[in-house]
């Protein structure tokens, strides 16, 4: 994790939510680090630890801080990760409602 930077952690089955992430980071101007973790990933989970520890599915996604706290957690694939990605970060910096329904 970039120190500074919030990071999202899903697995082998998230890649819709790291293209969320790309779109809401630049139109936040945040970085957002992502980590897909899983077989023939840059980050293998070989023991199952990520798998019995994160309580996510293959395709849900933790949100962590740049304090390296958990803030956000989704269990699976939402149905809109970008739109779910841009209402957690838009709750977490205070941008409410009506900034949400404006980026949409």
């Amino acid at each position: 994790m970039r120190q500074g930077a919030f990071t999202l952690l899903t697995g082998i089955g998230g890649e819709a939510w790291e293209e969320a992430a790309k779109a809401v980071g630049a139109e936040f101007g945040l970085p957002l680090t992502v980590r897909l973790i899983g077989p023939r990933r840059k980050f293998a989970d070989h023991t199952g630890d990520w798998a019995r520890a994160s309580e996510i599915t293959d395709s849900g996604c933790i949100l962590v801080r740049p304090d390296h706290h958990v803030c956000w957690r989704a269990e699976e694939m939402a149905s809109d990760p970008e739109g779910e990605l841009r209402r957690v970060l838009s709750h977490i910096f205070g941008r409410g409602a009506a900034a949400s329904m404006a980026a949409e």
